[in-house]
């Protein structure tokens, strides 16, 4: 997108009928994009009070491939960044809903980046729940599939 490091954030959105979120006019919670000229008959600043504002927000460029809920929480695999100075992403985080919206993030399974971040372990990829409780992570960059049971 070569808008910079730090921007746009990946966003995680509520969607809802007739939703508008923006982009690529508007991304995270209703910011307009600089870069972009105004839409037809309005500004980019009165477009984006029509738009659906990001409920999370995750760093710039981390890539997130897949997402899937695991009871009232979810889980997402962070691919990684590939074109930022500081690497973001590279990890499986669980996203913690209450009421049904999201209130915290935790990192499930990390450490395909080195601490710091010149050298990456692999890049996680997809998810898959089995019935048994049993969640599989693939990791498309090493070629494994990771299997993550509860004790």
């Amino acid at each position: 997108d070569w808008r910079g490091d730090e921007i746009p954030p990946e966003e995680l959105n509520l969607i809802v009928d007739d939703g508008d979120y923006g982009w690529p006019l508007v991304y995270g919670k209703q910011t307009p994009d600089p870069t972009r000229e105004d839409p037809l008959g309005t500004t980019k600043a009165a477009y984006a009070k029509t738009t659906q504002p990001a409920i999370m927000m995750f760093p710039a460029h981390s890539a997130p491939i897949d997402f899937k809920f695991i009871g009232e929480d979810a889980l997402v695999t962070w691919h990684g960044s590939w074109n930022k100075k500081n690497p973001d992403g590279y990890k499986v985080q669980k996203i913690r809903f209450v009421n049904g919206k999201p209130v915290e993030t935790s990192d499930f399974l990390s450490g395909f980046l080195s601490p710091n971040g010149k050298s990456r372990f692999g890049r996680p990829a997809g998810l898959a729940i089995a019935q048994n409780g049993t969640i599989y992570i693939s990791d498309d960059a090493g070629g494994v599939i990771y299997a993550v049971k509860s004790k």
